[in-house]
């Protein structure tokens, strides 16, 4: 086995190691998938909730589908995205080895290790969610139309619009670009059939099963105000940042490249521009690292690749202490993304939605109630209460007209999961819409049962009604999971600043009675 195949084979090994390091890792907002697929399976179609009008909370229908098959078998969806998105990663990396068509295998390491030594690109992978698979999808229909084969790349492209709706306008800029140059019958012709035809059928189904023509996130992510733009603005140099030093490298072959290859590339460049110009236009709500940007991740490396791969250049390495120059330079590129690892770590552990799936189960338990919520993910999955959440993911009154009191009235909710940001990380610069109705607490005489920690800028606070108060069995549930970190203080500010009494446990009861007190007896420290 040549040098250059081991050193791949390593990567490989570095890149599965790290999947494995945060395997742990799902992101709540894949649960909103989970529950579709669950529901599907369980005959209650893709809704939200198992009653009442469909609601489109989500937005990847072809994830959704797919996410059927582990439920269907009793797996959990969980190990199955991940595993599927591991194997869409592996697919992204060997697609660009296949496409790299010099002999000098060693520079296509450094766009490998934007992938395989990457733990932002690892911990996007393993989170659970269709962005990896996708991104597979994508490279595969770009580079399908670089190498004319039309028909796999109209494919592919369907594949990736029913998976993220959002790649629309990748696709309408590559291919507009493609007519230009190309024979316009045959990309019509094929385009009516495999791409056009079939999306309208998704289309006119989505339209008059859940009544809208754009799905909630487009109300709830829309970006609204300067804020959110600084913010996308913010994402997207970031990720421009950490590409420039592959982008640097590339730069000397791109001089010696024949322009019919470059004109060739085009199409893929314009679908990539104005595909990152879109999430300008979009809050960067749960958009860990670059997730947002990594569908077309794949498609840049692509482009890359090709003007190394298709370029008349070389570096001049005749002398030893050049050639050993160069493969420092390759080795510190290569290597670079690694550096990204304290903030993935970082990351995973502030965002984790642990505490949330831990009560989820313990909600579980218990039937028949419904809960009003700020994050709607792993707490409604695991608990299958029916649920609305505060953003209107979950409710189109709330998406289209914004929360207030009438709407809680009429939902009446049984627990209330409200959202606080610390002083450390103030509400305002988010903008969330978690500024809860704290009258409505206090006229319907709802309780503080818990403080969980999220991490330490973000708390839950969790509220039940007067009926499961008196649920003493629950009450010591919720209180005491023994993976929670709770917080106890926020409990008497919430009583200061609202009146809102808090309820605890009755231990020494077996009746369902609780009482009110002000006693530390369920406080877990903060680590």
């Amino acid at each position: 086995m040549k040098r250059t195949n081991v050193i791949i084979v390593l990567m490989v090994l570095v890149f599965l190691s790290l999947s494995w390091y945060f395997s742990w890792f799902i992101m709540d907002d894949a649960y909103f998938t989970y529950r579709y697929s669950e529901n599907l399976i369980d005959s209650f179609g893709l809704n939200w909730n198992t009653d009442g009008k469909p609601v489109e909370a989500y937005t990847t229908f072809g994830w959704a589908i797919i996410n059927t098959i582990p439920i269907k078998f009793n797996i959990p969806p969980e190990i199955f995205s991940q595993i599927i998105s591991i194997i869409s990663a592996l697919g992204i990396a060997t697609t660009l080895l296949f496409l790299f068509e010099r002999k000098q295998k060693i520079y296509i390491f450094p766009a490998l290790g934007i992938l395989l030594l990457n733990p932002a690109f690892v911990v996007i992978t393993i989170q659970g969610m269709e962005t990896t698979f996708t991104a597979l999808f994508v490279l595969i229909s770009a580079v399908s139309l670089y190498k004319s084969r039309l028909k796999l790349s109209l494919i592919s492209s369907t594949v990736s619009m029913l998976l993220r709706p959002d790649t629309l306008i990748f696709f309408l800029f590559m291919y507009g670009f493609y007519i230009r140059k190309n024979k316009i019958k045959e990309l019509l012709y094929n385009g009516f059939f495999l791409t056009i035809l079939p999306l309208s059928i998704w289309f006119i189904w989505r339209v008059s099963y859940y009544g809208y023509i754009l799905p909630n996130a487009f109300y709830v992510k829309s970006a609204t105000s300067i804020m959110y733009y600084f913010q996308s603005m913010v994402t997207l140099s970031s990720f421009i940042a950490f590409l420039l030093p592959i982008i640097i490298f590339t730069l000397p072959f791109l001089f010696y490249v024949d322009k019919s290859i470059m004109k060739r590339t085009m199409p893929l460049v314009l679908g990539t521009v104005f595909f990152l110009i879109l999430h300008l236009f979009i809050r960067p709500v749960q958009g860990y690292f670059w997730r947002f940007q990594t569908p077309v991740l794949g498609v840049i490396l692509a482009i890359l690749i090709i003007i190394i791969s298709e370029s008349s250049f070389s570096f001049n390495v005749n002398m030893n202490w050049k050639k050993y120059l160069l493969l420092t330079l390759i080795f510190i590129i290569t290597i670079s993304p690694l550096n990204l690892i304290d903030d993935a770590i970082h990351q995973t552990d502030t965002k984790s939605q642990h505490d949330r799936a831990e009560m989820g189960k313990v909600l579980g338990n218990y039937k028949g109630y419904s809960m009003f919520i700020s994050e709607s993910g792993a707490v409604p999955y695991y608990s299958k209460w029916k649920s609305a959440d505060s953003w209107g993911l979950t409710n189109e009154d709330i998406a289209h007209n914004g929360l207030d009191y009438d709407f809680l009235e009429e939902f009446n909710p049984d627990m209330i999961m409200y959202l606080h940001r610390t002083k450390y990380r103030p509400q305002k610069y988010y903008g969330t819409p978690d500024d809860f109705p704290f009258e409505y607490l206090q006229k319907k005489g709802f309780v503080l049962v818990a403080v969980t920690i999220k991490d330490p800028y973000k708390e839950h606070h969790y509220f039940v009604n007067k009926k499961l108060a008196n649920n003493n069995q629950l009450i010591c549930d919720m209180q005491n999971i023994k993976s929670i970190n709770y917080n106890l203080e926020r409990h008497y500010e919430i009583e200061r600043k609202f009146g809102i009494k808090e309820v605890i446990c009755n231990k020494g009861e077996s009746s369902n009675d609780t009482i009110e007190s002000n006693s530390n007896i369920f406080e877990i420290p903060f680590h």
